[in-house]
């Protein structure tokens, strides 16, 4: 009798296990559908719930609504010959021109950041020095000072940065006389410790907001802020990619250095491509005649920085000994 006394009860016991595990079971699985509950489906949407949802918490009505970033249009980087402080940053709008400038001096030291607004004629309206950038590392070496500038809404937002450290500023200023609205500092890539690294900022004015978009080694961003305040609207950060230069821009800083110094000046464009480490990128007699001529028709016309002339560019030679004059205008 004792053998099937043993044998009941392990039955009853396998019973209680058996029954255990499948309500141990049947919990996951209604865990598992719960999880996926609201996840998109190929088929068509549900039908929406008769349960309403707990209302959500109003915003402050000091803080600015979120304006979403449009489908597809979140980055883009316009192409463009950034030569500030060498060659100030332009923008005309509401029947005016804003200049954004800094003094280049000897040794190539640029002075404080400054704004002015001019008429088309050219007759300055008011004329301004910018205050420290907010959060910025501050540099004399005109080489490293970065700016940009856009206009809307009745403001004029200003961007400064360190072309080899992380951050950007940016401030607000009215445009009928120029006085201060707001200043501050962007979230742009966030805080970042690095040694070796390159900081590039466009901006721009949409909807009367402005919306700054950087390139740094660590990432790229969009950041959207508040014209009225400067308070954060949206902020979209991207992975990174490695930033190319325009070459005309390594073209016109040697140029303009030796105009500074002489009235002309000749470079074989073979020797300037090996001297820059862009036979990669030039490679041929072809490429580099398009590269004397491209530079020329960009960059004839511009200042010499520090100097009242302008230079005068025109392309000579051929295949492997074609060149680019310089002349002081």
């Amino acid at each position: 009798m004792e053998p099937r006394r043993d044998v009941a009860q392990n039955r009853t016991r396998e019973a209680v296990v058996n029954a255990g595990l499948r309500s141990s079971l049947a919990l996951l699985l209604c865990a598992c559908a719960c999880s996926h509950e609201g996840r998109p489906s190929p088929g068509p949407p549900p039908a929406p719930a008769t349960a309403s949802a707990p209302a959500t918490a109003p915003a402050p009505a000091s803080a600015p609504a979120a304006v979403p970033p449009p489908a597809g249009a979140i980055w883009r980087w316009a192409p463009s010959l950034d030569l500030y402080p060498f060659v100030p940053v332009e923008v005309a709008a509401d029947g005016a021109r804003f200049v954004l400038w800094r003094d280049v001096t000897g040794a190539d030291r640029a002075g404080p950041a400054r704004l002015r607004r001019e008429r088309a004629d050219g007759t300055v309206v008011w004329s301004i020095t910018l205050p420290p950038a907010v959060g910025v590392a501050p540099s004399g070496d005109a080489h490293l000072a970065g700016g940009a500038l856009a206009v809307g809404g009745g403001r004029v937002y200003v961007a400064q940065y360190h072309r080899i450290a992380t951050g950007c500023a940016l401030s607000a200023l009215a445009t009928d006389d120029g006085h201060a609205l707001w200043a501050v500092s962007l979230e742009g890539a966030g805080p970042i410790g690095h040694s070796k690294y390159s900081n590039r900022v466009q901006l721009a004015a949409e909807g009367g907001d402005p919306v700054a978009r950087g390139w740094e080694s660590a990432a790229r961003y969009v950041e959207r802020r508040d014209g009225a305040t400067g308070r954060p609207r949206t902020h979209e950060k991207l992975g990174s990619a490695r930033f190319v230069p325009d070459v005309n821009v390594a073209i016109y800083a040697e140029v303009a250095r030796m105009l500074r110094r002489q009235p002309s000046y000749e470079v074989a464009v073979a020797d300037f491509v090996t001297r820059h480490v862009l036979d990669a990128r030039f490679p041929g007699d072809e490429a580099r005649i398009a590269l004397a001529r491209d530079a020329a028709a960009r960059l004839g016309g511009l200042p010499v920085y520090g100097t009242a002339y302008r230079m005068q560019l025109t392309v000579a030679g051929e295949g492997r000994k074609v060149t680019l004059r310089a002349r002081r205008q």
